[in-house]
């Protein structure tokens, strides 16, 4: 009997310490999970260069940057996104302009698609 208590009990701890491992790999997976939070009712000048933050908040990321732009009619139309993708500047245009945005954290990576107006 003494032995088989020496089992379970070396089992049971053994259980344990992976459960414990398992648990610290989740929080650290979610941890690297970039989180992009669009700003809420954005309205630029024309000709203006637009931040990276001036429309999103981000997270629980390596690098983020702007990697595409487009205006609603899906045209390109004046507009030069920076080398780093950490701003877009606009022509003369007026309109909608969505913005594509990649958010890299240590666990994967994310994007969201941001539309704001061009006056």
């Amino acid at each position: 009997m003494k032995i088989l208590k020496r089992i379970v009990l070396v089992l049971a701890a053994f259980g344990i310490i992976c459960a414990g491992f398992l648990i610290a790999g989740i929080f650290r997976y979610t941890r690297g999970v970039p989180k992009i939070t669009p700003k809420n009712d954005l309205t630029f000048s024309a000709g203006t260069e637009i931040g990276l933050h001036d429309i999103v908040d981000i997270e629980e990321y390596d690098n983020a940057g702007i990697c595409d732009a487009y205006w609603d009619d899906g045209t390109v139309e004046g507009l030069v996104i920076t080398d780093t993708g950490s701003s877009v500047k606009t022509g003369s245009r007026r309109g909608e302009l969505n913005l594509i945005i990649n958010a890299r954290g240590y666990s994967e990576a994310r994007s969201a698609v941001i539309t704001v107006k061009i006056v």
